[in-house]
């Protein structure tokens, strides 16, 4: 049964997914969600979540495998996987849908079910994902956006603006 609902026995898997869902959330409510383009200001920043995800991956990996005899397993709940809601950018859902795959390879993989670390092949599918998505950015988003689509556009509604500080 899968576990994106629910648990995980593994800290750093739970802790890749809320780095995850928190990107997500980033995303669906950028500028660039609302328009035609992949703006500098969101590119930059989709790269830095791309990013700090390979440095927490590298990290994690790095680790020594823990051993909590007296703990394990201890779940830790996660946040329901996200709704997208309807985006003017076909770019943007792109790199969102690349997150959610990326959370559900890994919250269902094996690695979901150990204390902490992954296992070489949750490690190598959250790696391919991220290489994918630096592809995109690279070789897609920075080649053809803007796209002027004067008929079709606005697609969707605004998506809303971020959370205040209040």
């Amino acid at each position: 049964m899968p576990t994106s609902e629910g648990l995980v026995y593994n800290d750093n898997v739970a802790g890749l997914a809320i780095r995850i869902d928190r990107f997500m959330v980033e995303l669906i409510k950028s500028t660039s969600a609302n328009v035609s383009e992949f703006v500098e200001p969101d590119t930059a920043r989709l790269e830095s979540y791309r990013s700090e995800l390979v440095g927490y991956l590298d990290w994690v990996v790095a680790q020594p495998m823990m051993d909590y005899p007296e703990t394990h397993p201890m779940g830790r709940t996660l946040s329901a996987p996200m709704t997208i809601p309807e985006i003017t950018n076909p770019m943007v859902k792109d790199a969102i849908w690349l997150l959610e795959r990326l959370r559900g390879e890994l919250v269902n993989g094996e690695s979901a079910r150990r204390a902490s670390g992954l296992i070489k092949f949750d490690e190598n599918r959250a790696r391919a994902v991220l290489e994918r998505m630096k592809a995109f950015l690279e070789d897609y988003v920075a080649n053809y956006t803007p796209v002027d689509m004067p008929e079709s556009s606005p697609a969707a509604a605004m998506t809303g603006p971020g959370l205040s500080g209040a």
